[in-house]
């Protein structure tokens, strides 16, 4: 790189003879300079007159050959903001990072010019080009392969390579504010001007991270039972790689819009491809049930244009997708349209021929097909909404856009246009009816109550304009937040109920009131749902000796997490801590104090040890030191620091420690910090954990969770001969009739048991040599009658008492059956906002697969308990059993757990089931940390800090 970068200072790279042809309508500007520093740039080049930009008609010569895609650079009278950083810095010369603000890797890529792979950064050397007589001018080479230039071929396309001609690969760097002269100079000049540059994504690319400017709904709510979709997005690249198309099927109601700020005032006109299809393929279902063909409602004028194009207030219905049929067959036009036989009345080929793909549509749009009408409109305030909606439709019915294009005409502005736009944004706000944080919910009403008065006083364009811009971004503001806004709120209730306290739940606090940014609000969210789960995260108190380390078994203590060593994180294999832990196995080696930790985690034969990488299922058997930190305290790092890579190395990165600001992940390659609990281990063995249950005590309970085999269905455990239970292997922890561990086998972080629409439903485990006396037997889980619509609907109309089939059980010294209902799926709704399945009725949101019930076990929802007495035998049986039941219904299992009270009778121990009655003194709240003012219908209340049940 040295080497590269002097010969540039030398001037031995890029030395060309120039013409005196070559000049720019553009003055340009020198990169940013210094390191880290970054700025937004269009990379003009000069000779072409084209911009730097993502590929949108560069057509591969042979479909899917990969060379063509949208995600290629290229040149184009569009062009797109670069964000340029300057990465390195040696005398005169520098490299940056050109950002094309792609997904992936954020870079253009010297070898194949791509811009969304997950390749190793492209440095790009940009060195001035003073000898091409151009204000500004640079040249751009990669620090790569050959030192390859980009320049404009002479096929007009973009070149990475050495064939550069001394013009070809002469650039600029112009700047938004430049770009915006250029433009309303170019309005004056010839009467208008493209503006399409202005818009984010317009081509709707592949992995343009642009599209997120547009905002984008769909909702099938309203269409009968039964109706397929809905479902919208960017594709259709199958046919031309480099073309896609937006796609809206299926829905009741749709849109995307896009708000343009900060632009010049005046006349703008805008227009798209694209077509509305009303119905299926073949026919349109109409509300009252009848079917008629789409094609027989176009040629009789009775076709609905429900869908529509927008600038602000200027709207034009979207064409239908027969106004560009073919008469016959041809490539893009495939599907032969049904039409009803004037004669007979039968279903007939009408020969009129459609897309029916969104690769036949991107085909035909790529070929010039669906151009809608220019539509104009004014802009007073630098503010432009621009768009498709559709706000009622048909089951089957389809949307295609693609290509908004817009044209500015200049400054000239009418005033009756602006006004109305103004009224209209007063007319969309006053529909708004959610609610954000506490600064946006007061940045909308100003900006509302401003709107109206200036509509009422004002005759000034700019005011009325400025007025409705400031509610439109209100507007735009106030649904991009609010729903984790709204999230934000009732985690943080839920917190404060929960006593979660620290940095989260400070900033969380000051988001709900303060922040006024998505990103703001999103981070406070998450942070405080994290802090949430590691406050109910289960913990033993360091009360252990600890052991030596020596061949053996071992259960592994993290002293900072008060947890312990298990299977967790990717693919539930990897190293965590949770409760209660796993047992590892110490295989000595020939280094001091140095083991191979075998996890009995199977992923196959000999496969089932942890290795560098952090994984509990692998058959690397590397060794692992463990270093005295304190007495019974131990630091375990690699045995073997040759693995470690340079930067690992310089940091010192070789422990095995819990990941900050993770739920439960452990890493191996934790950086040596003196005195960091997380970092630190202690040696349990079964025998001192057994040697606790000695002091237990109604008002001292102690753990036994870890007498249950894989209490928590981990993946791996009991991979011993073939499976985890009766059905797969001869060796197993749970016996069960139904039901499964949802996506064992899958990359899940956690994992439950599920039984639906099945009966009867048994899952049982026989547990032997257990202390004497008695025990609380519990277990995360809740059991729904029917399915998930019927269930919530019935509960939000009232009167619907929910069955509870579905008990926890375990058998006690006199082999009685103690057992108790699991609680119903709506008495935790909304404990984990945002999680699970918006029911839309009174009731909220509730789990409706596993993996989204494990965001709500993980805060200590639904917790079923009994009490059971072992008997001299030390034998309990525990399970959950279902016998009976609805179609439909659902049984989801989680976290056995056991907990000794010794031998004395208990005498205060209600478990979770107490009566109303006996907590009618002092204020009681519900899940969501709202106050009621009493707790008579049935769900789960908070008094005292306490939860208790209403049946």
């Amino acid at each position: 790189m040295k080497k590269q970068l002097l010969m540039l200072g030398l001037g031995l790279l890029g030395s060309v003879t120039m013409s005196a042809q070559l000049t720019s309508p553009f003055t340009g500007t020198r990169p940013v300079a210094e390191v880290n520093s970054k700025a937004d740039y269009y990379l003009y080049n000069v000779k072409s007159g084209k911009w730097l930009q993502n590929n949108d008609d560069n057509i591969s010569a042979t479909p899917n050959d990969g060379s063509r895609w949208t995600t290629r650079g290229e040149l184009g009278t569009r062009g797109m903001d670069w964000e340029v950083t300057c990465k390195l810095v040696e005398g005169a010369d520098a490299m940056y990072q050109l950002n094309p603000k792609f997904r992936h890797n954020n870079s253009l890529n010297w070898d194949n010019l791509y811009l969304d792979t997950g390749a190793a950064l492209t440095q790009w050397i940009i060195e001035p080009a003073d000898d091409a007589n151009v204000p500004n001018a640079v040249r751009i080479c990669a620090n790569a392969g050959e030192y390859p230039y980009l320049y404009v071929g002479a096929d007009g396309w973009l070149v990475s390579g050495q064939d550069y001609d001394g013009e070809n690969d002469v650039w600029q760097l112009v700047t938004r504010e430049e770009r915006i002269e250029y433009m309303k100079k170019q309005a004056e000049l010839n009467g208008s001007a493209d503006a399409t540059w202005l818009i984010g994504c317009p081509q709707f690319a592949n992995q343009d991270s642009r599209i997120d400017k547009w905002i984008r709904a769909i909702s099938g709510d309203q269409l009968p039972e039964g109706h397929s979709g809905p479902a919208n997005g960017n594709t259709g690249d199958g046919m031309v790689n480099c073309n896609r198309v937006y796609e809206m099927w299926s829905s009741y109601s749709a849109s995307i819009t896009q708000t343009l700020n900060d632009i010049p005032n005046g006349t703008y006109g805008m227009t798209l491809q694209g077509y509305y299809r009303e119905g299926s393929a073949d026919d349109v279902k109409d509300w009252d049930g009848n079917s008629l063909f789409a094609y027989d409602l176009y040629k009789d004028g009775k076709e609905n244009h429900y869908a529509t194009y927008f600038a602000n207030t200027t709207t034009a219905p979207l064409i239908s997708i027969f106004e560009g049929a073919k008469d016959a067959y041809e490539k893009g036009y495939e599907y032969n349209a049904k039409m009803t036989d004037p004669d007979f009345l039968d279903p007939i080929e009408s020969g009129k021929w459609v897309p029916n793909s969104t690769d036949q549509a991107s085909w035909a749009m790529f070929h010039g097909a669906y151009w809608n009408p220019e539509i104009k409109t004014s802009v007073a305030g630098g503010s432009l909404s621009i768009g498709v909606k559709k706000e009622q439709g048909v089951n089957d019915d389809w949307i295609i856009v693609d290509n908004f294009k817009l044209t500015y005409y200049g400054s000239k502005i009418d005033l009756d246009q602006v006004k109305e736009t103004l009224a209209q944004a007063i007319k969309d706000a006053e529909a708004v009816t959610a609610r954000s944080t506490d600064a946006i919910n007061k940045m909308f009403d100003e900006a509302l109550a401003n709107g109206k008065s200036v509509y009422e006083t004002s005759t000034d364009a700019t005011q009325m304009g400025e007025a409705a811009t400031a509610i439109t971004n209100a507007i735009q503001l106030m649904n991009e937040t609010s729903t984790n806004a709204t999230f934000l709120r009732q985690t943080v209730a839920l917190s404060q109920n929960e006593k979660v306290e620290g940095d989260a739940m400070t900033a969380a606090t000051d988001a709900v009131a303060n922040a006024v940014a998505s990103d703001a609000i999103n981070t406070a969210l998450d942070n405080l749902r994290m802090a949430r789960r590691l406050n109910a995260a289960e913990k033993h108190e360091n009360v252990f000796k600890g052991n030596a380390p020596a061949a053996g078994s071992f259960y592994l203590y993290n002293v900072g997490q008060k947890r312990f060593f298990c299977g967790g994180d990717d693919w539930g294999a990897h190293a965590a801590v949770g409760f209660p832990g796993i047992m590892v196995t110490l295989v000595e080696t020939d280094q001091a104090n140095t083991f191979v930790i075998d996890t009995r985690l199977r992923n196959g034969e000999n496969q089932h040890y942890l290795n560098y990488g952090g994984y509990c299922d692998t058959g690397a058997q590397d060794p692992w030191t463990f270093v005295p930190v304190k007495e019974g305290v131990y630091n375990i790092k690699r045995g073997n620091l040759e693995s470690l890579s340079e930067e690992e190395a310089a940091n010192n990165q070789y422990l095995l420690g819990f990941r900050k600001g993770s739920y439960s992940a452990v890493d191996s390659n934790v950086a040596d910090e003196m005195g960091d609990e997380d970092n630190m281990w202690i040696l349990v063995t079964k025998e001192d954990r057994d040697a606790l249950l000695e002091a237990a005590t109604e008002e001292n309970p102690v753990d036994a969770s870890y007498a249950i085999k894989m209490p928590n269905f981990n993946q791996r455990e009991y991979e011993i001969s073939g499976g985890w239970d009766n059905l797969s292997g001869e060796e197993y922890a749970w016996e069960h009739t139904n039901g499964t561990i949802y996506n064992r086998g899958s990359n899940n972080h956690d994992f439950a048991f599920e039984a639906f629409n099945q009966d009867p439903v048994d899952i049982s485990q026989t547990i032997y040599d257990l202390k004497p006396g008695y025990y609380i037997l519990s277990v995360q889980g809740y059991y729904r009658d029917c399915t998930e619509v019927d269930y919530t609907q019935a509960i939000a109309a009232g009167g619907y008492e929910p069955k509870q089939l579905a008990n926890l059980f375990a058998w006690d010294a006199n082999m009685n059956q103690i057992t108790t209902p699991l609680v119903t799926i709506d008495q935790y709704a909304n404990y984990a906002p945002g999680y699970g399945w918006n029911s839309n009725t009174s009731v909220g949101w509730i789990p409706n697969n596993p993996q989204q019930a494990t965001n709500y076990f993980q805060v200590g929802a639904y917790k079923n308990s009994l009490l059971v007495q072992v008997g001299d035998d030390g034998v309990l049986t525990i399970g959950v059993h279902k016998e009976g039941g609805a179609e439909k219904d659902w049984v989801c299992l989680d976290n056995f757990r056991l907990t000794y009270l010794g031998t004395q009778t208990p005498t205060g121990i209600n478990g979770v089931t107490d009566d109303a009655e006996t907590v009618k003194d002092g204020k009681i709240y519900n899940l969501q940390g709202v106050q009621v003012k009493s707790a008579t219908q049935r769900g789960i209340y908070i008094q005292n800090g306490k939860k208790f049940v209403v049946k």
